[in-house]
This record gives structure tokens, sequence and C-alpha cells, in this order.
């Protein structure tokens, strides 16, 4: 909008400057008199003013959308990076999800807890249970000794 508004102003001071002073002073002195307003020349220089400004604008629009399309594509490419993330942040809340809660460790623990107690238990059992066996085996063998020996004594 400014540079329109620039393009305007520059236009119509050119325009006044040729309503003015169709020739240029110093040129009217030395003509000896005042040249007529003469529109074909003042049109001719305002057309090649006009070209002149809006080459101007042109090329710097076009470096302005050559400067956009690079805007573009990084911005693209970080849009691919942050849906890579986005991905990557899924499967790690999932994962996270999945893993024990606070109170599945806690109760995993009691019950490791009475694991260990009900295997001191067994262990205590299965010494005495041992002692036992020692006890049933000295017999056995003496009766073997016994019915192998046939009252050879």
């Amino acid at each position: 909008m400014t540079r329109v508004l620039l393009l305007i102003g520059m236009i119509a001071l050119y325009v006044l400057l040729l309503v003015f002073f169709p020739v240029w002073p110093a040129q009217a002195v030395e003509a000896g008199a005042v040249i007529p307003f003469d529109p074909t020349i003042s049109v001719s220089v305002l057309l090649s003013v006009g070209t002149i400004i809006f080459t101007i604008f042109k090329t710097r629009a076009r470096a302005l959308d050559d400067r956009f399309d690079v805007l573009n594509e990084r911005l693209k490419d970080g849009s691919k990076r942050m849906d890579r993330h986005d991905g990557r942040l899924g499967a790690i809340e999932q994962t996270v999800q999945s893993l024990p809660a606070q109170s599945d460790m806690h109760n995993l623990q009691l019950r490791l807890a009475e694991m260990s107690g009900d295997l001191k238990a067994i262990n205590a059992s299965m010494e005495g249970n041992g002692k036992i066996m020692e006890r049933l085996e000295t017999i056995v063998s003496r009766h073997e000794d016994h019915l192998l020996e046939g009252g050879r004594k």
C-alpha cells in the first residue's frame, strides 16, 4: 500500500513540475522565451519514468517472492520434522502408558515379600523333612544289615 502511495506521489510531483515548468528555467533563459507545454514530450517522459518505477517494484517483488519460496521450503522441512517428532512422541507416550504404575510396583513388592516368607517356611519344612529322611535311612540301613547278615552274629 505504501509503495502505491509513493508511486502516486512521484507521478503527481512530476505532473506538477511539467505543468508549472514545461521547460526547465535554464533552457527557457537560453531560448529567450517560454516554450509552450508539449504533451507528447511530457507523456513520453512520464511513460519512461513510470516504466522505471514499475521495473523497480517488479524486480523487488520477484526478489521478495524468491525469499518467500525459500521460507516456504524451510517451513515445509520444519513441518516434516515436527511430524516425525510427533510420531516419536506418540510412541513414547504409548510406551509410558503401558509401563506399570507405582501402585502396580508396590503390589509386586508386597507379593515378593509374601513369597519370600513362604519360601522361608518351605525351606524350614524341607530341613525338617531332610532330618526325618536321615533317620529313616538309618533305620532302613539297620534293617537291611540285619536282613543281610541273617542273624549270623
